[in-house]
Formats: structure tokens, sequence, C-alpha cells
């Protein structure tokens, strides 16, 4: 291996440590409420009965959460953005930039299955799961899916 190799190939590790660790949180709908809980309740003494009221604040970032992962799921944006954009954007480390049809072209003709398994597994310099260790297989080929060209 030559010098430059060494240093894409360690550059790259660094910067998937330095990402891996910026996005700990488990990102679950089940794990975003948890950390996202009220911490009391707002009680409104209406006489006879009090009534326990939800904020509209948190009202919304539960709905935005469900719409999150139904827009995952539909089309890859989010998942893409938010853990493949970092080496896809601009080709780190041979990876296939995002939408460049001659970087996709042989990758598009081995197919989704192939593509697939060398996201699961790891491929070249791709660890196994990009730096996505808890997306499932459908936001995966999501992602995968939004970044080849139309």
């Amino acid at each position: 291996m030559n010098r430059r190799r060494i240093l894409l190939y360690v550059l790259g590790l660094m910067i998937i440590c330095v990402y891996k660790f910026a996005y700990a949180y488990e990102m679950t709908t089940e794990a975003i409420q948890e950390r996202i809980k009220p911490v009391g309740e707002v009680n409104i003494n209406t006489g006879e009965q009090a009534e326990v009221v939800l904020l509209p604040v948190a009202e919304r970032v539960i709905e935005d959460i469900d719409m999150h992962e139904s827009q995952v799921n539909e089309d890859g944006k989010v998942t893409y953005d938010q853990y493949c954009t970092l080496c896809h954007s601009n080709g780190v480390a041979g990876a296939p930039k995002f939408k460049d049809e001659s970087d996709w072209q042989v990758r598009r003709e081995e197919g989704i299955d192939v593509l697939m398994e060398h996201a699961t597994q790891g491929y070249n310099m791709m660890p196994p799961m990009g730096t996505c260790s808890t997306c499932s297989q459908e936001q995966l080929k999501a992602a995968i899916e939004y970044m080849l060209p139309v």
C-alpha cells in the first residue's frame, strides 16, 4: 500500500468514527419518545374534575417522529441525509457519488441485490452498514435507490 492510500484509509476511518459517536443515540420512535417525554404534566382544575393537557409542542414532535419514519421508508432521503451523505456526497474513499451516472453505472448493472449485500456486509472502504448500524434493510434499500441516478 502506498502512503496516500493508507492516509485515505485512516482519514476515512476517523471520519466514520467521529460520525458514529456524533449520532450514537438510538433513532427508533420509542427511544426518541423516551428522550423527549415530558418531565411533568399540566393540570387545569375545571372545578369538579382535573384535566391533563398535552402541550401542543410535544404533540407536534411526536407527529414529526412518525412522519420521519414513514419518509425514510418511502424515499430514502432522510436515511441518506443522516447516514450516507458524509461519504457519498463527495466520493470519500472511493464511495460512488450521489446520483453520479459514471460512478453508479457498473454498480447498477450488478443489481440491487449485490448493492444491498455490499451495503450490509461492507465493500472496499465502506464498513458493514456504512455509518448506520441500526438501519433496517428497507432503510438501506431506500437510501441506495435514492442515491442512484434516475
